[in-house]
């Protein structure tokens, strides 16, 4: 897995490990997706309506129905945006 950024978390649940971005992108269909800080609830099946990650780049969907195989369950916070910031060259120096 290597080691991870800064924008990365490690959650360790029943003898799993995962790499997760701290931002996920969610949403109903590709037109109304958005990124939202969230937290792990537990490895388990989801239930119809729970937010749950999926997939190599982690998404979050969220569950048409009481699901049959464990994800992890998620709840979503806040929205999240991206905002860029212009430094000096010298200050972006990996000293």
């Amino acid at each position: 897995m290597g080691n991870p950024s800064p924008r990365d978390i490690i959650h360790r649940e029943k003898g799993k490990k995962w790499k997760l971005p701290k931002v996920i992108c969610a949403g109903h269909g590709v037109m109304f997706q958005k990124h939202y800080f969230y937290e792990v609830v537990e490895y388990r099946r989801p239930k119809k309506g729970e937010w749950y990650l999926s997939g190599a780049i982690p998404k979050g969907y969220q569950a048409p129905n009481d699901l049959s195989q464990e994800y992890l369950v998620i709840n979503l916070k806040e929205e999240a945006v991206q905002k860029t910031v212009w430094i000096r060259k010298e200050e972006a120096s990996h000293d």
